[in-house]
């Protein structure tokens, strides 16, 4: 197994944004468990702690607060489906056995399958007065990174051979560096998010 310092920088990049999907995979949790479904989250009693969590974000996007079939639906393949299948590509990366053909079919597959159910959420909100300019612009900031980092994993592992080949560079505080951009960026996007609306 390679050390960190000698993954090139696109996969410790890549290993940050899977760090940070499973963050908010826990946060997801905090609905999921005391719900027992998504399906339930409209008619819930949820915790205090995941009230605190997540009152911000049920004014934002009051779809989601209502969970309706087919966001219940998309929320249980995210959360049954693609969270526990970030795991395993974090544990791939983090092992340095990113490259194994498997991983790399069924990543580009997920993919897919998340760009595809992340536009059925859009095309939803769109339809709906809530979802004004601003709030569509918060809601790309807040959700953004779970289109463009499967994005980046179908580019990384299309061109694995090239960047795998890449010059390894060797500085622990630059692949800590690129492991931290992710959560970074995302704590940004969501600041302006919220001063946005």
């Amino acid at each position: 197994m390679k050390r960190i310092t000698e993954r090139t920088d696109v996969d410790c990049f890549i290993i940050g944004f899977l760090i940070l999907f499973l963050f908010v995979y826990v946060s997801e949790l905090l609905i999921l468990v005391p719900c027992g479904s998504f399906a339930s989250l409209a008619t819930c009693d949820l915790p205090q702690a995941s009230k605190d969590f997540w009152t911000s974000y049920f004014a934002l996007d009051p779809l989601f607060a209502r969970m309706e079939p087919y966001y219940a639906t998309i929320m249980s393949i995210q959360d049954y489906l693609y969270n526990p299948w970030w795991a395993i590509c974090l544990f791939m990366f983090w092992t340095d056995r990113q490259d194994a053909p498997w991983l790399r079919t069924i990543t580009i597959l997920v993919t897919g399958m998340i760009v595809a159910t992340s536009l059925v959420i859009l095309g939803a909100q769109l339809q709906h007065p809530h979802y004004t300019a601003r709030v569509m612009l918060a809601l790309l900031l807040i959700n953004g990174p779970w289109i463009a980092g499967p994005l980046l994993f179908a580019w990384r592992f299309r061109h694995g051979s090239a960047t795998a080949t890449a010059p390894r560079r060797g500085s622990l505080p630059r692949a800590l560096l690129w492991i931290a951009l992710p959560f970074a960026g995302y704590v940004v996007f969501c600041t302006i998010a919220t001063a946005i609306t």
